[in-house]
């Protein structure tokens, strides 16, 4: 695909920049999706399709009612999640980790703090393939830890939805945006 030449000044649509920038990769916005009010869980339908391979995920904004971890879960999988956190508490500056063994979904892929911004902020690789699908790099935070995560859900299963869910306590408002990362 060729560079489209564009007159200073122009304003761009959505369209005409996902088209300039294809032409020379990186990430294209996907799906924006707003969180309701007061809500236990997050699905977003028609995220993932067989034209990218790898995504990215950000929410960002909003609040939740209590200090939790957000999970992630891949369209309605209940099993099959493993990976590791590594963290540290900002208080008291103890390095920790923890681990988890066929999980109900990836456990640490981002936070709130009561009456605080939520956010999330990781990288889901090959989640429309039939093949184990990792979840890497996620940016987590819980009340005073703060620390990163790596996941595998080990079922061999194409997926194109996915679930954001608090640990404890809801969401609302904010913005989930899903980035596909272009093949070239």
């Amino acid at each position: 695909m060729a560079l489209t030449t564009f007159v200073s000044g122009q304003v761009l649509t959505a369209a005409q920049l996902n088209d300039s920038f294809a032409a020379v990769g990186g990430l294209r916005l996907i799906k924006t999706q707003t969180v309701g009010t007061a809500v236990s869980s997050v699905a977003v339908t028609g995220a993932f399709s067989s034209t990218y391979d790898n995504y990215l995920i950000t929410l960002n904004g909003g609040t939740g009612s209590a200090s939790a971890a957000i999970r992630l879960q891949l369209g309605a999988s209940t099993t099959g999640y493993y990976g590791s956190l590594t963290f540290a508490n900002a208080t008291v500056g103890t390095a920790s980790a923890a681990g988890t063994n066929n999980d109900t979904a990836v456990p640490f892929v981002g936070g709130m703090i009561a009456g605080n911004m939520a956010h999330v902020l990781c990288h889901v690789l090959g989640p429309n393939l039939a093949a184990y699908t990792k979840v890497v790099n996620a940016a987590y935070q819980n009340g005073d830890n703060y620390g990163t995560s790596q996941h595998e859900h080990r079922v061999a299963t194409a997926y194109t939805d996915f679930t954001l869910i608090p640990s404890t306590g809801t969401l609302t408002g904010g913005t989930i945006r899903v980035y596909g990362y272009q093949n070239s």
